[in-house]
């Protein structure tokens, strides 16, 4: 770094009693800048000592990225004028961040490792054999299961499930929000053969704890699924109704298919971050 640059808190905030996020904004502005000129910053809290923990919060954070390592920032940005108090509260901020972006790194090489090539928007949660997907080689999905199996069944037609992940719809590998769409068609048989060709071909779910196993499953599809993402949920009502299997969703279908055994329902994740817009009409103008 060649030169530096000091910044005070107090000259750059328009008031001195609090931070707003435009304020916090600019500060992160006038420290990038200074970075990319090639210079050290040095920022200063004289005036607005009353500031720095707000700051520290609400701000500094957002600096501390993959693109700027922790020496980086230990070198060429420094705090002055702060109690020992917010000193310990900087390094503490810094210590957390810096795991936080290695278990990103490591959840990124880990998600790269398992799925290559694509790039998912649709989760699949128990694909089995992909039976009804239309193109079960789409990169923009990508299929879970908790097996991989290669099996002949009675009619001797091969049966093939092999996913892109192996993984349990309790407990899902994916970080929240990480699919515009989630399909969940979980095992519906509770009795079957540990060997028979039901149980191979849809699974099978333990009889002493499937209500508990599919509120999981539920929660996780919801968990993964971006706000206002679609669940598309399957479910065959050969041992349990599918009235019986809803009471176990903490939400309530949009719409679906209500006739014949096997049932097709559609679910909206909610949005309650953010208000919906006045109009949904296109300006006529």
């Amino acid at each position: 770094m060649q030169n530096k640059v000091v910044l005070r808190i107090i000259d750059i905030v328009k008031s001195p009693h609090w931070i707003s996020v435009s304020d916090a904004q600019r500060v992160q502005d006038r420290i990038r800048d200074a970075f990319k000129e090639g210079h050290s910053v040095e920022l200063s809290f004289a005036g607005g000592e009353h500031l720095t923990s707000i700051f520290i919060k609400t701000a500094i954070s957002q600096l501390y990225t993959e693109d700027r390592s922790e020496e980086f920032l230990k070198n060429n940005l420094h705090f002055v004028d702060i109690t020992e108090f917010d000193r310990q509260l900087v390094t503490a901020v810094t210590e957390s961040l810096v795991r936080y972006h290695a278990q990103q790194k490591a959840y990124d090489a880990a998600w790269t490792n398992l799925i290559g090539d694509k790039h998912p928007l649709v989760l699949d949660a128990c694909c089995g054999s992909k039976m009804f997907w239309f193109d079960p080689d789409r990169k923009d999905v990508l299929f879970m299961d908790n097996r991989e199996l290669e099996a002949t069944l009675c009619d001797g037609r091969k049966l093939v499930i092999k996913p892109d992940v192996i993984g349990d719809f309790r407990k899902m590998p994916f970080l929240d929000s990480a699919f515009r769409m989630v399909v969940f068609d979980p095992p519906h048989l509770i009795r079957a053969g540990e060997d028979s060709w039901l149980a191979k071909k849809y699974g099978k779910l333990d009889p002493s704890t499937w209500k508990e196993d599919l509120t999981k499953g539920f929660n996780e599809c919801l968990r993964v699924l971006q706000p206002l993402g679609t669940l598309i949920f399957k479910w065959s009502e050969d041992q349990v109704s599918v009235s019986e299997v809803l009471k176990l969703c903490p939400v309530k279908p949009l719409f679906g298919q209500r006739r014949g055994k096997t049932h097709w329902l559609v679910f909206m994740k909610e949005d309650t971050k953010e208000e919906p817009d006045d109009s949904i009409y296109a300006d006529e103008n």
